[in-house]
């Protein structure tokens, strides 16, 4: 993938906010291949002017009006950068199921997600979110620097290396299945459950010991969703295992 330089903005909310440039944002503008602006515009003026910087690419905020639709912004948008698929939208609703809203909306995604922000995910979802080893692809240089499996995580020895790679970089991601794996009468999802929960629990006190930055919040909810993944994890099993002997 080549360089390109992007700019993103959103609610600059013209004019009472953005009555001209502000010379900070010009700075960033003078060397862009691309504008995005996500949305709150409110005058279709402001687009024009970072138009003479760059080509824009604009989708309508709650506080749009017609003038800006008429200038030629959707409500969402979609492009592709060197490769790179970008989906935008002004408003993705409330935290709580934003992820899978998203991935609806805009089917085949693929994208980039900060280190921590990733990290943060996995914690709070109260299980491994990113796949199998056979799913991963690192480089060299970072799996020197995070260093290999730790052995005192059984169950979240992958997970545990995901996150201290995590630690050196970012999350890029395929919505695509990459591998499977099998289950049986004697698979640890379906015997071991409370203790992956456990260990689940354990992992997350040593993450902040590592310094990974956790909330209460965070801390909370990886509790909790362990143990309801645990619950779910076995009941899926039991109904997977009989299935599979009708």
């Amino acid at each position: 993938m080549g360089s390109v330089q992007v700019v993103v903005l959103a609610d600059t909310h013209a004019p009472r906010r953005w009555r001209v440039c502000p010379p900070r944002v010009a700075e960033h503008l003078r060397t862009a291949d691309l504008i995005l602006h996500a949305g709150d515009v409110c005058t279709a003026s402001v687009l024009a002017e970072l138009a003479e910087y760059a080509p824009v690419t604009a989708v309508l905020g709650n506080n749009d009006g017609p003038d800006v639709a008429e200038w030629g912004a959707p409500r969402t948008a979609e492009l592709e950068l060197d490769g790179l698929k970008v989906s935008m939208v002004h408003d993705s609703g409330a935290a709580a199921g934003r992820l899978t809203r998203l991935r609806r909306r805009f089917p085949g995604g693929e994208g980039r997600l900060p280190g921590a922000a990733a990290i943060q995910k996995t914690v709070r979802s109260g299980t491994n979110i990113f796949g199998e080893p056979a799913a991963i692809l690192v480089r060299t240089a970072v799996v020197t620097a995070a260093g290999a499996f730790d052995a005192r995580f059984g169950f979240c020895l992958d997970l545990d290396l995901w996150c201290r790679l995590l630690q050196h970089g970012d999350l890029y991601m395929l919505d695509e299945a990459l591998c499977g794996f099998r289950i049986s009468n004697q698979s640890w999802s379906a015997a071991l459950a409370n203790r992956q929960q456990r260990e689940f629990s354990e992992f997350v006190v040593d993450l902040g010991r590592r310094g990974v930055a956790l909330s209460a919040t965070d801390r909370t909810l990886a509790r909790s969703r362990a143990w309801a993944n645990a619950l779910l994890r076995q009941a899926v099993t039991r109904v997977l295992l009989l299935s599979s002997r009708t």
